[in-house]
């Protein structure tokens, strides 16, 4: 997914929000199965696609390559257990995005939640291991 293109690299609009290209993320699927068959790449992934995108994505009339893996946000605060078995039953391998949780400016610090840090503890692992 693209941002609509302009003179700034993140182009917002009068509330703040991020303005999205009119380019659909099946085009840009396609553009990178391109990739894969001129041999420049050897897999192509997705990023954060949801459920109806990966189910559209999958049920394309002419999907010339799987995507091997979708990476999404996922760490204790935010499991997303549903999507990954969603991906995971349509063969779909998950790549965890941000494991170790959001900075403390997303109030989300999970290196040094309670815990966390008594699992570390009790299995003498770091917490970003366990995170992991």
């Amino acid at each position: 997914m693209g941002f609509k293109p302009g003179e700034k690299d993140i182009p917002l609009d009068c509330n703040g929000m991020v303005i999205p290209s009119n380019t659909s993320f099946l085009d840009t699927c396609e553009a990178m199965e391109d990739l894969v068959i001129e041999g420049l790449v050897r897999k192509g992934g997705m990023s954060n696609l949801n459920h109806e995108q990966l189910e559209t994505l999958l049920n394309k009339p002419v999907l010339r390559f799987k995507p091997v893996t979708n990476q999404i946000e996922c760490h204790p605060y935010l499991t997303q257990k549903n999507l990954i078995d969603f991906c995971h039953k349509r063969n779909v391998s998950v790549t965890a995005y941000r494991p170790l949780g959001g900075s403390s400016k997303d109030g989300v610090d999970l290196l040094d939640d309670d815990v966390i840090r008594k699992i570390a503890k009790k299995h003498a692992k770091s917490p970003a291991q366990i995170l992991i």
